[in-house]
């Protein structure tokens, strides 16, 4: 089953007007064929389609229609899991380079989002930090510990202390960390806004195409959709949670190892006139998460109260996991 997001429901097909191609129709020919219109798929056109390559996107919904388009817009440096198990994990060089590369992504999206204002497209981007939160004393001193590698390896971070935490959060938290180089941003405008800029840079994007069948030959692939077929000498799968069932179209059944679709729940309020939470926030090592936007309080996460019902391909909200963030807002 499917439903739309709070952003998406936002994101008015109206204001693409350049982007509304419709479904692939007849018989075309690409460099590159990438299916999925989501974070991947148009950040992969723009790119090639700024190498000089022939690209086309089909997707079977919309642009941003996945999990592109329903999640927190939680821009954070880092790994999920915590810098110290990281280093324990990777070693502390390779967990210095794996922070750097995430900061160093944070700046390539910053240069995108200044393009697309500079062509009069806005994703509500703020660079204004972000606080994770201790929900134990574990947690707290799992936090001050990363607190101390981060800053010996020149990372930005600041402790926090109960008394700093939004009052509303301080009979359910114990303090945390500050990382002031965070961001927010409107993530199904952010992909719209890719889209455009990989449409600008000579891509073409086909919605509402989804594909039946795969086939590959010595001349390279054919994708064929409800009204149309696509023959390209590259091809990109950039469907995420989709790509067990896309790959069992490629004969690749393989795929499906390497992905488990899982859902990610979230609500949105009514617009406040108060101002709660001025940066976005996060908690219980990642699986509580919450911002405000638009004077709405976006809250999501709590999968941890029943990963059984939550790896699967789903969309709509499942009751084992809404009640946890609907009673956060009460």
């Amino acid at each position: 089953m499917s439903s739309t997001s709070f952003w998406q429901a936002d994101l008015s097909p109206a204001s693409l007007p350049e982007l509304a191609n419709g479904p692939l129709r007849g018989i075309q020919q690409s460099d590159v064929a990438i299916v999925g219109a989501g974070i991947t798929g148009t950040a992969a056109a723009l790119w090639l389609a700024r190498a000089g390559l022939k690209v086309t996107i089909v997707e079977s919904r919309r642009i941003a229609a996945g999990a592109s388009g329903r999640n927190a817009g939680i821009l954070a440096n880092g790994t999920t899991g915590s810098y110290a198990n990281t280093i324990a994990r990777h070693g502390r060089e390779k967990a210095r380079r794996v922070w750097a590369f995430t900061v160093r992504n944070h700046e390539l999206a910053a240069g995108l989002i200044a393009e697309m204002g500079e062509q009069g497209w806005d994703c509500g981007y703020r660079r204004n930090g972000g606080l994770k939160l201790a929900a134990s004393p574990q947690e707290l001193t799992e936090l001050r510990k990363d607190e101390a590698l981060l800053r010996e390896d020149g990372w930005e971070v600041e402790p926090v202390g109960l008394r700093d935490i939004p009052p509303r959060l301080r009979l359910f938290y114990r303090g945390g960390s500050y990382h002031p180089a965070n961001g927010e941003v409107h993530p199904a405008r952010y992909v719209a806004g890719m889209a455009l800029l990989a449409s600008r840079a000579g891509a073409t994007i086909y919605q509402e195409s989804p594909v039946l069948s795969l086939a590959e030959d010595e001349q390279g692939v054919t994708l064929v959709t409800p009204v149309g077929a696509l023959h390209a000498n590259k091809l990109i799968l950039a469907t995420n949670a989709w790509l067990p069932e896309v790959g069992k179209l490629a004969g690749a059944d393989w795929l499906a190892k390497c992905i488990t679709p899982t859902r990610g729940q979230m609500i949105a309020t009514e617009p406040l006139e108060e101002l709660v939470f001025p940066c976005p926030c996060s908690a219980d090592h990642g699986y509580q998460y919450w911002r405000q936007a638009e004077g709405r309080l976006i809250v999501g996460g709590w999968r941890n109260q029943s990963f059984a019902t939550e790896e699967v391909a789903e969309e709509t909200p499942g009751p084992e996991v809404q009640t946890a963030p609907r009673c956060f807002c009460a």
